[in-house]
């Protein structure tokens, strides 16, 4: 059985807008952190959308909200937002209208088919260049007149921090946060040819779901743990449910 020993750091791989909100929790608690974003959003110039027709905004990400508000001031339209996060950061833009799906796309899907008369309007979703899921197309097959524009690209890196590999090449790694798809599949070709896949065996993964922990499924981790539902709040629950909470307090007494 390989001996672990002591490991601090927990590594944030979150875009970096979104990982500040949770590094201040992990700081909080004594928990070092090391922010290594594995994806860089770069929000595209474009003109003022086109909202004449528009009954409603999608967002499926922050990045969609920050996207939107970067070109107008408008904040008159209902909002559906997939999680609570984004419908609070999309609440303090100063939307009035927010309603939170609580989950993924499938729950915006379920939000949007309960609440909204498909012939309301358009629905303008506004979305980077890589969209999870089929949003559009389910929405569109129930009837609804959907129009994405596509307004910020969320681009992977090339590379891992120099902290980031010093951790790992020193035995000083604990724990990986991963989000998204993309970013989990992203550490997996950075660390490849990079990283023995050894180092990892004392390492834990935290996932925001299923999908997320099966882009890294081909790591050897010393524990995957997947939160219960899609939202920052259950991730939390699972990160302190596994104790590493308690024993970030430890190590720093």
């Amino acid at each position: 059985m390989t001996e672990c020993g002591s490991r601090t750091y927990v590594l944030n791989t979150r875009p970096e807008a979104d990982a500040v909100e949770l590094t201040g929790l992990f700081e909080d608690a004594n928990i070092p952190v090391i922010n290594d974003p594995l994806i860089q959003i770069e929000f595209l110039e474009g003109p003022v959308p086109d909202t004449a027709c528009v009954s409603g905004l999608i967002f499926t990400s922050r990045n969609g909200v920050r996207a939107y508000v970067q070109r107008s001031e408008f904040r008159g339209l209902h909002v559906y937002a997939v999680g609570d996060a984004t419908a609070r950061f999309a609440a303090e833009q100063g939307f009035a209208c927010v309603q939170s799906a609580e989950g993924d796309v499938n729950s915006l899907i379920s939000l949007i088919t309960r609440e909204v008369d498909a012939k309301s309007g358009e629905l303008l979703h506004v979305a980077g260049s890589a969209v999870a899921g089929d949003l559009l197309n389910s929405l569109s097959m129930r009837g609804y007149n959907v129009r994405r524009e596509v307004m910020y690209e969320a681009k992977p890196a090339n590379k891992l921090g120099t902290r980031t590999i010093d951790a790992v090449n020193n035995g000083d790694l604990g724990s990986v946060l991963f989000f998204s798809p993309r970013t989990a599949r992203t550490f997996a070709r950075l660390i490849e040819g990079k990283l023995k896949q050894s180092q990892f065996k004392c390492v834990s993964a935290y996932c925001l779901s299923s999908a997320v922990a099966s882009e890294i499924a081909t790591v050897p981790w010393r524990q995957v743990h997947v939160a219960q539902s899609p939202t920052l709040p259950a991730f939390l629950r699972l990160f302190a449910q596994s104790g590493a909470f308690r024993d970030g307090d430890e190590k720093r007494s």
